[in-house]
């Protein structure tokens, strides 16, 4: 997202909301010198030459930006003073090439070291405007579904994250349903994250920004056909899911897509009694949007009001903090959406998904 400040419209949108939007999926920026402090035993005080996550793919993503060494939560307390934003569920950065890890004992290891360092650095010093989901280790779907379990209870999280690249079966497959089984049971949502173009079939392209247009986007679609094919909406009626950083342009055209394949051979999809459109838009399937997508009227009108929310994807992929702060005001002076969809998918929604109790 690309934006630039404008001033008068801020004072505009600002005078006309009375409500504090709040952040669906914003990121943490984990070091490994942060991260070898919450190692568990045996592990901590070890140090190694190789980086405690896998890199993402290979692509030099990092080298991109300028050197800045402020600290992360303190970049995240500016965002927030700044944009009026009420606060802001945390995802991973490293911690996304989790699937990637192929020693499954390392990955339920890296999992904890994770998770207590979110808890530890961020939602314990900031607990009325920062929350954090889960990093599970689904090399062991039954360790992934403890983990879950011991970061809602003992570290108040708010979800669970499925990195979407490096999966060994797509997420409708029966083989997660302990974990689904763990979310519903705790009342909690699963969100998969995008973050590495591995194993996406990306691996000929010779340039970043083609990985950027395609890896979210591949790995949301390819995750999104089979929960819906596999039949988890039905075996889980009741479990929020959401589907995060790809925008929701993508939404519509495969909602139709499945809905034809689905007509030619619904054998292949036994468990489904309806076309695959019919669970998006009744079951709690939710997704992160870019506030500039030009489709999103017609995404609205398929019934998905209530399933779109805001992602500030702070601090990524750009270098400033003032061209974050320019996102909101220029949504705000939309004029192809009612005031009641901006509410919904600027907080709303990412309450109702989370569950939040923002203390505003």
């Amino acid at each position: 997202m690309r934006a630039s400040t404008n001033p008068s419209g801020a004072n505009r949108v600002e005078r006309r909301m009375n409500y504090a939007p709040i952040d669906a999926d914003g990121h943490v920026m984990e070091t490994d010198d942060e991260l070898r402090r919450y190692l568990p035993p045996p592990f901590e005080g070890r140090r190694a030459l190789t980086a405690l996550f896998p890199s993402l793919d290979g692509w030099p993503r990092s080298t991109r930006k300028s050197p800045d060494h402020t600290p992360c939560l303190q970049k995240w307390r500016q965002f927030l003073d700044q944009s009026g934003v009420a606060g802001a569920v945390l995802y991973p950065t490293m911690g996304l090439a989790m699937a990637l890890i192929k020693d499954a004992k390392w990955a339920g290891v890296m999992a904890r070291c994770y998770n207590n360092y979110l808890y530890a650095e961020y939602l314990e010093k900031e607990p009325h405007r920062l929350w954090g989901v889960a990093l599970l280790p689904l090399q062991d779907v039954g360790a992934a579904a403890e983990e879950l379990e011991r970061c809602v209870k003992e570290l108040k999280m708010v979800g669970g994250v499925i990195p979407a690249a490096g999966l060994l079966r797509g997420l409708g497959h029966a083989m997660y349903d302990p974990l689904y089984e763990a979310a519903v049971r705790l009342d909690v949502p699963l969100a998969v994250h995008g973050g590495s173009s591995a194993g996406l079939g990306l691996d000929l392209y010779d340039s970043f920004v083609k990985i950027l247009v395609m890896e979210h986007a591949v790995a949301q679609q390819i995750h999104f056909t089979s929960y819906l094919l596999d039949g988890a909406p039905v075996r889980f009626p009741g479990l929020k899911m959401a589907f995060l950083e790809a925008g929701v342009g993508w939404v519509p055209y495969l909602m139709e897509r499945l809905d034809e394949k689905f007509e030619k051979l619904p054998q292949q999809a036994p468990l489904l009694s309806h076309e695959p459109s019919h669970y998006v838009r009744s079951c709690p399937i939710y997704f992160s949007c870019e506030l500039e997508e030009k489709i999103l009227p017609y995404v609205i009108s398929l019934g998905l009001q209530k399933r779109i929310m805001y992602p500030s994807d702070f601090p990524h992929e750009r270098p400033t903090l003032e061209e974050f702060l320019a996102d909101i005001p220029r949504f705000g002076e939309r004029g192809d959406l009612s005031d009641e969809t901006k509410k919904r998918i600027l907080r709303d929604n990412c309450i109702e998904f989370y569950s939040l109790k923002p203390s505003d």
